[in-house]
């Protein structure tokens, strides 16, 4: 592999959505957020992201989709957005129920 597809993925890394979304959820929750709020709302988003990782490697392990960008569109469906969605739901009633954030 030479330098340049080493760089470019690097960057594709870096830029992937399940690393990019929770670094901006953690740095807007440090930014508006104080106290308690910001241990509880990073602690929520750290546990949601990697319960999806391990999902989504499993899922890779086990043959369900083809790699962890689930870039085949017929994987996405079932396979990715159903449990993203029921991961979300969980983390908003945990906000919820933990009367966050405040």
């Amino acid at each position: 592999m030479d330098n340049k597809t080493k760089i470019a993925n690097l960057f594709s890394s870096l830029g992937h959505p399940m690393l990019l979304v929770p670094a901006y959820a953690i740095y807007v929750t440090c930014t508006q957020l104080t106290g308690n709020a910001v241990t509880i709302c990073i602690g929520i988003t750290l546990f949601t992201s990697v319960l999806l990782l391990i999902y989504m490697v499993r899922q890779v392990r086990k043959g369900a989709i083809s790699n962890l960008d689930a870039s085949v569109q017929s994987e996405r469906q079932h396979r990715v957005f159903l449990p993203i969605i029921g991961l979300l739901a969980a983390s908003y009633a945990l906000f919820f129920f933990l009367n966050q954030p405040q």
